[in-house]
């Protein structure tokens, strides 16, 4: 196998919506072959597939302006990268931990996340979640906060969401490709 074959793979789709796929399911009937089925996020968690705390965000997503499957991928990336943390209070909500990463930090991991998910396509899913800018993320986190989703310490809100609603450059600026 060559090398560029190797390294580009085709992006897939959820099987019901086609929207970028996040996880996938194998199923076997009876006699049949076992078969993989690809979701996006929502499709996901209807199948299972996805844990509870980012199931719950299905229904606040549509508070934020962005779709669910963008909400759901963008907890997800931080979430992995320590610039949030899952906290169980009430009801599960995200929290930023103190003292917060800087707000470069936080493009850099939506980024990385698109990267390490679709590859050389990651582009095209941040387009069409309308994840453009980091001051995208920032607008995004303003309204999880606003929504009771997203915890942060009163001097943190207005730091960080400030810097990162600042942010006019692309996430696909070789910048925010960086660790």
């Amino acid at each position: 196998m060559s090398q560029a074959k190797r390294i580009t793979q085709d992006m897939r789709f959820c099987e019901i919506c086609r929207e970028p796929s996040v996880r996938s399911g194998v199923s076997a009937n009876g006699d049949q072959q076992p078969t993989t089925s690809h979701y996006c996020y929502i499709h996901a968690v209807r199948k299972g597939l996805l844990g509870a705390p980012l199931a719950l965000l299905t229904g606040v997503a549509g508070n934020t302006g962005y779709s669910a499957n963008a909400v759901i991928f963008v907890l997800e990336a931080l979430s992995r990268d320590g610039c949030v943390a899952e906290t169980h209070k009430d009801r599960p909500i995200w929290a930023i931990p103190s003292p917060p990463k800087a707000a470069r930090k936080f493009c850099v991991s939506v980024r990385l996340w698109g990267i390490e998910q679709f590859q050389m396509q990651e582009h095209l899913v941040l387009n069409h979640w309308k994840l453009i800018r980091g001051e995208d993320i920032g607008l995004l986190l303003s309204r999880l906060v606003k929504a009771g989703i997203l915890a942060m310490e009163q001097g943190q809100t207005s730091d960080l969401l400030s810097d990162l609603l600042a942010l006019k450059n692309e996430l696909l600026d070789k910048e925010f490709r960086m660790v």
